[in-house]
């Protein structure tokens, strides 16, 4: 029996050039999973954007929690644009976030875009907060992303996409294949 997801990817690099969305059809067919992008686009941020993203290093408790609430809403209302000006019908958003701190020796990573905030204006479901179960587990976040890059050769979008599917439909510390 074939399964199948429409899914939205997100990622937002330290590069701050925008946040990349990707619209992607992933089918389970004969104990592979196949995927198609089916859409994509970055969106450049603000300049306001880009600084409040580079000085969350250093910002207050205070002033970092409230960016994470306020990039959640962000992305949530870019995801709600993506999907009405398409007309298409997710099952469900991935979020990677955007990375402040990523010390897994330390057992510490942080990425910006709190998902309840992301999921209450997308109006849609949302998984996120990929790295932590796996530094939890004494990793270093998901070993997906380089090889995602190297499989795909393509976009970081393809990329982080790819890698959300992995994290999301195959729950294993490190997914089969990878």
């Amino acid at each position: 029996m074939d399964t199948s997801y429409h899914v939205i990817g997100l990622m937002s690099g330290t590069s701050l050039d925008g946040l990349d969305i990707a619209y992607c059809r992933f089918t389970y067919k004969s104990h592979n999973w196949i995927y198609e992008i089916l859409n994509t686009t970055t969106l450049p941020y603000t300049d306001t954007l880009i600084d409040s993203l580079r000085g969350a290093e250093t910002a207050s408790g205070l002033k970092l929690v409230e960016l994470d609430h306020a990039f959640g809403r962000f992305m949530g209302q870019q995801v709600h644009k993506f999907v009405q000006q398409h007309a298409i019908q997710p099952d469900f958003v991935a979020s990677h976030g955007h990375t402040i701190f990523h010390q897994p020796e330390k057992h510490i990573s942080l990425q910006l875009g709190h998902g309840a905030y992301l999921a209450a204006s997308a109006q849609l479901p949302v998984v996120c907060n990929f790295r932590t179960l796996d530094i939890a587990l004494g990793g270093q976040g998901p070993r997906w992303c380089p090889s995602a890059m190297n499989c795909c050769s393509a976009s970081t979008t393809t990329a982080s996409t790819w890698g959300h599917r992995q994290c999301f439909l195959h729950p294993q510390r490190h997914p089969p294949g990878l």
